[in-house]
């Protein structure tokens, strides 16, 4: 069973190429074909011959490379975006990170200042009381 395959104009996405072997055939199809003067441009059909058959298939070749070019780039260039946004959420949350640590060490630097420095820190307050002899543990 074989599927049918229609070739009007707005439903195919690319060309066909369509090789007569010999010259005398394509000038018959050419000058007595309801085609007119580009036959198949309207159908995306490329009839091409012994000579232009070469030609035809290097410029096939090189369209398509550059398509995968085309995807390739496209494809690394999607990827670099994400991994850019991974970068900035990565140097964004050590900007939190970073804040969340100065905001600690002040909180330490009063702590410490409670225990150990100023003249009514707790270090200072348990020598006075050794001063006056009082047990303290």
């Amino acid at each position: 069973m074989t599927k049918p395959f229609d070739l009007s104009p707005d439903k195919t996405s690319g060309w066909f190429v369509s090789f007569i072997c010999s010259n005398p055939a394509l000038k018959v199809l050419v000058d007595g074909s309801h085609f007119g003067a580009l036959p198949g441009f309207r159908w995306k059909v490329a009839i091409v011959n012994n000579g232009l058959l070469l030609v035809t298939l290097r410029t096939v070749s090189y369209v398509w490379s550059l398509h995968m070019r085309q995807e390739g780039a496209e494809k690394i260039a999607r990827q670099v975006g994400r991994m850019l946004d991974k970068f900035i959420n990565f140097v964004d949350d050590l900007q939190k990170t970073r804040n969340a640590m100065r905001s600690c060490q002040r909180s330490v630097d009063a702590a410490w200042k409670k225990l150990s420095d100023g003249n009514a820190n707790l270090i200072f307050r348990r020598r006075g009381f050794t001063l006056w002899e009082l047990k303290v543990f």
